[in-house]
């Protein structure tokens, strides 16, 4: 022990600075310790004995590497190897983002473009298909952005990291840097702002490096519920002592959302994205608390309308207007009877079945690539197809084809209608005047009190109440008369109330019908379909399910009775779909997200085969 102090006291002599002390230490690593090691790898900050390091020969990531080599300084050392692992890590994540369905590459904070150059040289992005998207404010760390304290009460990081990254001419360099690069956008301006309207929906791999904790955690809550399943993201600062800020900050981002951060010896910090877990398969008891907390900003990047509305008319957050006269009446203060103004807010927990109804709007068109299809069985007026439309308008805007099934024409009518004053061209959509059944034999349907939406033709035709029209129409003595009406105007001419204590007056006709399986199969994908048919999904959705399995990505049903949801959550989940949200009817539930009742129940479901959704040809 003696020995070795005085050793060390020889050296302290021998290297009185820290420029000294590092060169000392680049003779041990480069020099010495390859004398005794199979290998060394020093750089970084870090010395790695041992290692097989294969990633050093590897010949895409070797050429890549040796162009950046050098090219900036990140420590006081003299070492070849510099930040190659990190870089190593960046690619690996890379690789493993391609190999997944969907997805664009996101970095947000770039500098000179080194580690973006590395990526998509090395990981293959050439011709991938995918998109890289690179942002950064190319004007250094904004210190109004800093938390207070966060590299130490006496720091000066910013001014020395800014020194660096407000060079002059920074962004011009960058863009003429990957100016024959296709697949990559650069994008200026300083994060979380600089991402609205630009970011892609789905991303496969995300790096963050932004050196400061406040716009790395705004920069995540904006991006990470838009990182696909197996989706990768890469946090550059995180295990670093001098920004233990970020780390901490990122610690609890994450803990929210039952995550923990894989730190690595290179400074980084590492998540995977697992899937959405599946909920139960039972029905959720009264009162249990429920987990929606991936949800909680599940409408970021949505600006409520505000403006002006004309009069019979009101509108929600994604601006779509409603007449007065397709909604219950007594709803609306007069002063909406005229041009008026109103200011909206995104739909929250405690609106209850409505917000799961947009939530399901913008999931669905987040995630749609090239076309976006929806269908709406049970459409009344339209309501979650021009919803849908609207929210693809808004967060990713490309061609739509919209459905519509609806026997009630007067229902129909309002629909055309609906599309026309949201500035949608029914003509150019399928509005279909039909019931939705099983097969395509006619049905006994409920014609009348239009909007009301509960028609039920599941319950019309059932044999016993087939058999209770017969003993109706003959009490009546009008067997002759229903005969007649019924060949010469497809209708009994019997009346029933469609919900009882209420006056809901409707007709049961005869209507022709279509299946499922006859809609579904004119289309190659159908992002989402919505269904409220008053419990008539038990018959119409069991012959369709393979087909479904096939082509559908996402399905929402408002399930209208506990047996019901019991009997096509089964169906769901025996056939492989993940449940989303599952909330049985005429309950109150609480949540993370706060507390709600059900009327019509929630039941969502998506399809795993296609939850990870191919990119459409660039």
């Amino acid at each position: 022990m003696a020995n070795q102090a005085g050793v060390m006291e020889d050296l302290l002599a021998r290297f009185p600075d820290a420029a000294g002390r590092a060169g000392f230490m680049d003779i041990v690593a480069r020099d010495l310790l390859p004398r005794d090691h199979h290998s060394v790898f020093w750089g970084d900050r870090m010395l790695t004995l041992d290692k097989s390091m294969g990633f050093l020969s590897e010949s895409r990531f070797a050429e890549a590497w040796e162009q950046v080599r050098g090219a900036h300084v990140y420590d006081q050392y003299d070492n070849r190897q510099s930040i190659a692992w990190r870089m190593h890590t960046l690619v690996w994540a890379a690789k493993s983002a391609l190999a997944l369905p969907a997805g664009d590459f996101v970095e947000c904070g770039v500098f000179q473009g080194d580690m973006s150059h590395v990526v998509y040289h090395a990981a293959g992005l050439t011709g991938s298909g995918r998109r890289m998207h690179l942002f950064d404010s190319f004007a250094g760390i904004d210190p109004a952005r800093v938390a207070p304290g966060e590299y130490g009460p006496a720091s000066n990081y910013v001014a020395h990291a800014n020194a660096h990254y407000q060079r002059a001419g920074l962004y011009e360099s960058v863009l003429a840097r990957f100016a024959d690069c296709p697949e990559i956008s650069v994008h200026r301006g300083f994060l979380p702002e600089a991402l609205d309207g630009r970011a892609p929906q789905a991303i496969a791999w995300l790096h963050i490096d932004l050196n400061a904790a406040v716009p790395e955690v705004q920069t995540l809550e904006a991006l990470f519920d838009r990182v696909v399943p197996s989706g990768l993201v890469i946090l550059d600062d995180y295990g670093w002592v001098v920004l233990r800020g970020q780390k901490d900050a990122e610690d609890e981002f994450f803990a929210r959302r039952g995550y923990a951060v894989l730190e690595l010896p290179t400074g980084q910090g590492l998540v995977v994205k697992r899937p959405a877990l599946a909920l139960s398969a039972r029905p959720p008891l009264r009162g249990e608390p429920i987990d929606l907390d991936p949800y909680r900003t599940v409408f970021a990047g949505i600006t409520p309308y505000s403006g002006s509305v004309p009069g019979g008319f009101t509108v929600d957050f994604l601006g779509v207007r409603t007449a007065h006269e397709f909604l219950p009446q007594g709803l609306f203060p007069g002063s909406e009877a005229v041009l008026h103004q109103t200011h909206t807010r995104l739909p929250d927990i405690t609106d209850g079945e409505t917000w799961f109804e947009a939530v399901n709007w913008v999931e669905a068109a987040r995630a749609a690539r090239g076309q976006f299809t929806m269908v709406t069985l049970g459409a009344n007026y339209g309501a979650q197809a021009v919803g849908a439309f609207a929210a693809v308008r808004a967060l990713n805007p490309m061609p739509c084809a919209l459905v519509a099934v609806e026997p009630v024409p007067e229902n129909l009518a309002w629909t055309r209608r609906h599309m026309r004053e949201n500035g949608i061209d029914p003509d150019q959509h399928w509005l279909i005047g039909s019931a939705i059944s099983d097969s395509n034999a006619p049905m006994l349907f409920p014609v009348g009190s239009p909007g009301s939406g509960a028609q039920n033709g599941f319950a019309t035709n059932e044999p016993a109440a087939r058999e209770n029209h017969v003993r109706a129409i003959q009490a009546a003595g009008r067997v002759k008369q229903a005969l007649a009406s019924l060949l010469l105007h497809n209708t009994t001419g019997l009346m029933t109330n469609l919900v009882p204590d209420l006056d809901l007056p409707a007709e049961i006709k005869l209507v022709s019908c279509v299946t499922l399986r006859d809609i579904v199969s004119a289309f190659d994908r159908i992002d989402y379909i919505e269904s409220d048919i008053q419990q008539s999904e038990i018959i119409v959705f069991p012959p369709a399910m393979p087909l479904l399995k096939q082509k559908v990505r996402r399905v929402h049903i408002g399930t209208h009775g506990a047996e019901t949801h019991a009997i096509l959550r089964r169906l769901f989940v025996s056939d492989g779909w993940q449940l989303i949200f599952d909330f049985p009817p005429n309950s109150r539930f609480e949540t993370t997200l706060g507390a709600f009742e059900t009327n019509d129940g929630v039941l969502t479901m998506v399809n795993p085969k296609l939850a990870l959704l191919e990119r459409a040809p660039a």
